[in-house]
């Protein structure tokens, strides 16, 4: 059986996690439900980026693949990402990394 080392994720909202960084949530799931969230929630400059971020890069789903199967991740999916996006940041990926045969996408 093949050994792979790498994932490689790229995707819009749905990949990026969106949602999984808002306080409003943590209650309703099992693993945010005991994140302390006294501190107010804080957006970054128009965007969904805030002082949560870390709960959604945690809990998206390309890390908790990445975490099961003990892969490094290489995570390249952001809100409002379209399809063009999407293929060309991969295909530079693959460019760049050159053997790519230990990395799954």
């Amino acid at each position: 059986m093949k050994s792979y080392k790498k994932i490689y994720s790229n995707g819009c909202s749905y990949m990026w996690g969106h949602g999984h960084n808002n306080t409003d949530i943590f209650h309703l799931f099992d693993e945010t439900k005991d994140i302390d969230i006294s501190e107010k929630m804080v957006y970054e400059k128009r965007t969904f980026f805030n002082n949560y971020d870390w709960v959604r890069k945690k809990f998206n789903y390309p890390n908790l693949v990445a975490q099961h199967f003990g892969l490094e991740l290489t995570d390249e999916s952001i809100y409002g990402g379209s399809f063009q996006r999407v293929y060309r940041k991969t295909m530079q990926y693959i460019v760049k990394e050159k053997n790519i045969s230990d990395t799954i996408f």
